[in-house]
């Protein structure tokens, strides 16, 4: 997590950045992370899922992934994560982030309908994850 606040948390180990003056935390469990960050940056990730689940910002930096590889992002169709082809245009969209121009309202609608079709197996919610699985491997 880079973070310009000071944000309290149990054997906190946190460096300084010299670039940027920013400090990354190091020990702080990823969950809390997530809970104190207002975005994420990340490609394929269960972090992913719980940046959605707390309708968090979500930064695509396409350019990381591999040329080299096969697949889809599927959550680039639902219109939820700023997805960026080259570094500068996340540096741009960071730095301009706490001006009004990029706080457009999350389309929550969009991040549930993604969340029940992929992350709950077209459910409503988890609470029948566990025992879809079950049957799909008895």
């Amino acid at each position: 997590m880079f973070s310009s606040l000071n944000i309290d948390s149990k054997n906190n180990t946190t460096k300084k950045s010299p670039s940027c003056g920013y400090e990354i935390d190091f020990s702080s469990p990823t969950k809390f992370l997530i809970e104190n960050s207002d975005i994420i940056l990340c490609t394929y990730s269960s972090i992913l899922i719980e940046a959605m689940l707390l309708y968090k910002k979500i930064i695509l930096p396409k350019f990381l992934l591999s040329k080299k590889s096969n697949f889809d992002i599927f959550y680039e169709d639902y219109n939820f994560a700023s997805v960026h082809s080259e570094i500068n245009q996340v540096i741009l969209f960071l730095e301009n982030f706490h001006k009004k121009e990029n706080k457009e309202e999350l389309n929550k609608s969009n991040v549930d309908n993604f969340v029940r079709e992929f992350v709950y197996g077209g459910n409503s919610d988890s609470s029948n994850i566990i025992k879809s699985y079950y049957e799909l491997i008895k």
